[in-house]
């Protein structure tokens, strides 16, 4: 019987057995002495989900110890990301004031966004800006004076009765009239030179911002964990060997199994060569069948001779 295709799903066996061999995951090692007795830890780093059971139960030899599995932990492999964040934030207050603005907002503000980033901004004095809101009017009154030299006479038409000063106008209200190479008499300025220092006063309206609208800028660093991957720590309790045995096993065995799994590969193609060539068809030949009826026909002259010679 021909077995057809047997070495096909061999080599497909051979080879995954060699594949997860091979990509066993490397661990990080630490050793240690507790209590007189000696340690190993082995922490394996995988993607979360992926299976560890071939890595549990496994015991070693090494420096004429048996290390024997005692525990395992797990714990996840924490990436942190970061970025920069600016957010701005309005407020209303009486007076262009940045305390006013850190009392009504704060000096800090907590940040967190959907793509799970967290973190605490702090308030941007300089980015302050003010807009305002609300007036208020008010009246201020203003005076001022102005002299007036070399007047002829006390006649106040000499003396003007409005003027401006500093962008006000002001009404005259009072004159002090000044004598020059006159005599007096009285209370009464005589001479033929007069000088006179005329008062004026005016009012003027203001209006003044009674409410700001302060916007500002929060900035900071913010961040947020992933983790993709789980550190498992294998740990092995050392127990005196009778035989001091080096772990070269666990340095050479991936290789004796890559070696051995290249020679299966080699022998199932070589099988299957060998097979597809040795294709054997019964085809009898036309010589065999001439041979075998001489055979026939002599056989029974053989045996009538022989009965024919008895009977005489």
């Amino acid at each position: 019987m021909k077995r057809k295709g047997w070495y096909l799903p061999m080599s497909l066996a051979v080879l995954l057995l060699c594949t997860a061999a091979t990509e066993a995951p490397e661990p990080t090692t630490e050793t240690y002495m507790k209590g007189g007795n000696y340690y190993i830890e082995k922490t394996y780093t995988l993607k979360n989900g992926e299976d560890i059971d071939h890595l549990l139960g496994a015991s070693f030899e090494l420096n004429g110890y048996t290390y024997h599995q005692i525990d395992v932990k797990s714990e996840p492999v924490v990436e942190v990301l970061t970025k920069e964040v600016s957010q701005t934030a309005e407020t209303t207050v009486s007076s262009e004031s940045s305390g006013q603005v850190a009392a009504n907002l704060g000096e800090t503000k907590t940040y967190e966004d959907e793509d799970g980033y967290k973190g605490e901004l702090k308030l941007d004095h300089a980015s302050i800006q003010y807009a305002a809101t609300g007036y208020t009017t008010k009246t201020y009154t203003k005076s001022d004076s102005k002299m007036y030299y070399g007047l002829s006479s006390m006649d106040t038409s000499q003396i003007a009765k409005n003027i401006w000063s500093g962008g006000v106008s002001m009404t005259l209200y009072d004159i002090q009239w000044i004598g020059d190479n006159n005599m007096g008499s009285g209370d009464t300025a005589v001479g033929n030179n007069y000088n006179a220092k005329a008062l004026y006063s005016g009012t003027y309206s203001v209006k003044i911002p009674t409410a700001y609208t302060a916007k500002v800028t929060y900035t900071g660093t913010v961040e947020k964990e992933i983790s993709e991957q789980t550190a498992y720590t294998l740990t092995y309790l050392g127990e005196k060997a009778e035989m001091q045995v080096m772990e070269e096993e666990n340095h050479y065995l991936p290789f004796f199994i890559g070696g051995g799994c290249v020679l299966l590969l080699l022998a199932g193609g070589t099988i299957y060569y060998l097979m597809k060539r040795r294709k054997i068809e019964t085809v009898p030949s036309d010589l065999d069948g001439l041979e075998e009826v001489n055979e026939i026909e002599d056989t029974p002259e053989f045996e009538e001779k022989g009965e024919e010679h008895e009977t005489i």
